[in-house]
């Protein structure tokens, strides 16, 4: 299964779009599993993501921000 995600990133201070960020998605079961990068097209803080199924934790970070972690 493949799973297609579309997120819109905005600084929380301004609600500024934050435009060329990344993200990794990890194991939600196992921390030392593999690392997916997903394929991801990008358009004025518009994402979308595909990757494979599951359930993960997710790292986003962009240039100037922290990085910030999800569970999915």
């Amino acid at each position: 299964m493949l799973l297609k995600l579309h997120v819109r990133i905005v600084d929380s201070n301004t609600s500024v779009a934050v435009e060329f960020a990344w993200f990794a998605f990890f194991d939600a079961d196992d921390e030392y599993g593999p690392v997916v990068y997903p394929h991801v097209h990008e358009v004025d803080g518009n994402y979308s993501l595909k990757l494979p199924g599951g359930s993960y934790k997710v790292m986003v970070e962009a240039g100037g921000y922290e990085p910030k972690y999800l569970v999915s």
